[in-house]
């Protein structure tokens, strides 16, 4: 039951981030903005392996992305990690989007951010979404 309302808390918080940070382009819904911003409601960019959101909000993402059988031009992002203060408000913002909208992937931990912020600092651009599927093959469809 603690771990239960440790979670409630943090996912509270992330949505405090999210509505501050994250909502004028993934909107409120999670449903993004057409030709823009990618819906993270549903997303298996956003879903799948922990990694993958983390490190897009680490570095930023560019490029042409397929997301629910759709393909999206990405505007490419500024790195998040520069709005999000840290890897605890990072853990929360993620660990939100990934159980709102009905989407109920599992929680991401302040030492997962900090573990996938160390393996991308050799990225010093944005990723694209061929640098991400080659990373995690078994979590993104294809394109």
């Amino acid at each position: 039951e603690k771990a239960a309302l440790k979670l409630e808390r943090k996912v509270e918080s992330g949505k405090k981030i999210f509505v501050q940070k994250c909502v004028n382009c993934h909107q409120s819904n999670g449903l993004g903005q057409p030709n823009m911003f990618p819906p993270l409601a549903g997303s298996e960019w956003a879903t799948s392996d922990p990694g993958l959101i983390t490190k897009i909000i680490l570095k930023g993402l560019k490029g042409k992305i397929e997301v629910k059988g759709e393909t999206w031009g990405v505007v490419p992002s500024q790195q998040m990690a520069a709005i999000l203060i840290n890897d605890r408000e990072i853990a929360s913002v993620t660990t939100y989007v990934r159980q709102a909208w009905g989407n109920s992937a599992s929680e991401i931990t302040e030492q997962q951010v900090s573990d996938f912020r160390a393996e991308s600092s050799g990225q010093t651009d944005q990723w694209t979404g061929e640098q991400l599927r080659a990373l995690y093959p078994s979590g993104i469809s294809g394109e």
